[in-house]
């Protein structure tokens, strides 16, 4: 399921100018893409170059850890 709960995915939501948007859509429908689909590859680009140090990935695992304590209803 798509909507299904992960520790490890964090949900974003986004507001965006409606002719950003509607560059999104087209831009979604030029690779076949849903919108969301089209803007996690925008995104996973532009950040492609930003490296995570051990401190980063260390935060990473704590945060899905936490995640994971909420959806199991642990905390």
């Amino acid at each position: 399921m798509s909507n299904q709960e992960n520790g490890a995915i964090k949900q974003l939501k986004l507001r965006i100018p409606m002719p950003m948007f509607q560059q999104l859509v087209k831009d979604a429908a030029q690779h076949a893409e849903p919108p969301a689909t089209r803007a996690r590859h925008i995104l996973g680009d532009a950040l492609m170059d930003v490296e995570l140090t051990d401190a980063d990935k260390a935060e990473i695992k704590r945060l899905i850890a936490e995640n994971w304590a909420k959806i199991r209803g642990e905390k």
